[in-house]
């Protein structure tokens, strides 16, 4: 399990998210607000899945690349603003 802290209190809505970069392709999966908080759960892929190679998130996008398949765990803020 890989866990980053987005930051940010309070409390937010908890989300599992499925995210697949098929053929090693770049792909945005989107949560119904700003991402506070993500945790890969289950790896799906045998390519890599490493945090700011082949996974990573800004704003409400959560984006895997480079063959990276899996479900996160992602607390997302509903209502915030991108940035």
């Amino acid at each position: 399990t890989i866990r980053r802290g987005g930051g940010g209190g309070g409390r937010g809505q908890v989300q599992s998210m499925r995210c697949s970069s098929n053929n090693r392709a770049y792909k945005e999966c989107f949560a119904r607000g700003r991402i506070m908080d993500v945790t890969l759960t289950t790896q799906h892929s045998s390519s890599s899945c490493s945090e700011g190679r082949s996974w990573g998130y800004y704003g409400d996008t959560l984006w895997v690349d480079k063959g990276c398949r899996a479900t996160f765990s992602q607390t997302s803020r509903a209502g915030a603003q991108k940035h």
